[in-house]
Parts: C-alpha cells; sequence; structure tokens
C-alpha cells in the first residue's frame, strides 16, 4: 500500500495544475496517471456535487472511495481478479463539501490491443455470470473495463457501477442486461465485426445465459 500523505497534493488546487489529467468529467471525477516509485499509477479523483452531497454526508450513500473498497472486498472473496486500491484517500472541507480518491496499478492492456479471443470472450462473459450470481449488478461491464495483465490473465478495472443489491426488481435486472448487451456490441468497432460473426453461437448461448441468471 502507497502512504496517504502521498496524494495531499491533489486537493491542493495549485499543485493539481502540474499533475498529468489523461480524462476531466467537469471537475466531478477526474482520472490522473503518475509514476510512483516505477509504478506506472491511475489516481482517479472524485469531488462530491449536486444533490449527491446530502445522502454521502449524512451516510445514506457509499462515498466512491468507500463503495470501491467494499465492491473490491466482494470480489475478492468470489476470486474475481481486479484491480485492487494501493491507496485511498477522503478530503473533507465541510460537512457537505468533500473529495476523494483511490490508486491503482497499471492493471495491464486492453483486450482490443492484443487481439480480441474466442478464449477472453469466454472468460469476460464468465466474470459477469459469477458477479450476478453474487447479487452485485454491473451497470456498465464492457470489455473496455477488463484487461490482460502480463500473465494472460484478464483484470476487471472500474469498479463504480458495479452495485450490490439483494432486492432487484424486474425493471432493474432488465436495465442491466439492456446495458450490458449494448456495451459488448458498442465495444467492436465496425472494422471488427466480421471477426465476430464467427463468435455468434458463443456470444448468443452467453447472453441466454445471462438473462436466465437474472430471471427476465
Amino acid at each position: 500500500m502507497l502512504p496517504e500523505s502521498y496524494f495531499k497534493s491533489y486537493f491542493n488546487y495549485e499543485e493539481l495544475k502540474n499533475k498529468r489529467c489523461i480524462s476531466n468529467d467537469r471537475d466531478k471525477k477526474n482520472v490522473y496517471v503518475e509514476n510512483i516509485y516505477g509504478l506506472t499509477c491511475y489516481i482517479k479523483k472524485y469531488r462530491s456535487y449536486g444533490r449527491r452531497k446530502i445522502p454521502i454526508a449524512f451516510g445514506l450513500k457509499k462515498d466512491p472511495v468507500v463503495h470501491y473498497k467494499y465492491i473490491s472486498n466482494k470480489l475478492n472473496k468470489i476470486h474475481i481478479p481486479h484491480a485492487k486500491a494501493l491507496a485511498t484517500s477522503i478530503n473533507k472541507t465541510s460537512f457537505f463539501e468533500r473529495e476523494s480518491l483511490y490508486v491503482t496499478e497499471k492493471a495491464g492492456i486492453h483486450m482490443h490491443e492484443c487481439g480480441y479471443t474466442k478464449e477472453l470472450l469466454q472468460t469476460f462473459f464468465d466474470y459477469f455470470l459469477i458477479i450476478l450470481k453474487n447479487k452485485i449488478y454491473p451497470t456498465d461491464y464492457n470489455t473496455d473495463g477488463a484487461l490482460l495483465n502480463s500473465e494472460g490473465e484478464l483484470v476487471l478495472i472500474d469498479l463504480d457501477a458495479y452495485k450490490r443489491k439483494l432486492y432487484r426488481t424486474k425493471k432493474f435486472k432488465k436495465y442491466v442486461f439492456i446495458k450490458f448487451k449494448n456495451n459488448f456490441y458498442k465495444d467492436f468497432k465496425e472494422e471488427l465485426r466480421e471477426e465476430f460473426l464467427g463468435y455468434k453461437k458463443m456470444i448468443d448461448y452467453n447472453l441466454e445465459s445471462v438473462k436466465k441468471e437474472l430471471n427476465i
């Protein structure tokens, strides 16, 4: 684990200007990259905003960093490889105002960089089914959120949209499936679609397995 004190500069506006930001969502959710002790690290920083401030402040909703650690612990228990937090930090400036961050090491390369294979896609589907069976419901599960590490293992990243629900409505389960299916096909660029015609039977079978697991 990296020391929390190392990341104080990410809560300082002036020092933050010198950081390398690779994704900026109107300063509500930013991603930075930095080499730390020889490791390529991604720092994901959140700022509470709008109505979301209230339930987080009163403990009715988890801070994004607390949520990440919570889901990470759940995935550990079911042996799903994922990017674990090397450090976390929450900076409260008032009862309602806060910023938080978590740090992960670079987990690997995107699947499209090494070439999609039938085996990789099957593992991608298998992870999703295991996660669903354990009452965790990702609402943005996509191939960009699955990296291949140096050992050839598929590793999940970006756990923000993983939701833990004991009670699920039919509407919610349909939403999970539609998002998953749409994300899956959207991830494949037009020039790659022909390659996946040979996988169609496998893909259709897995989509039906997901529907069965969701009971929709």
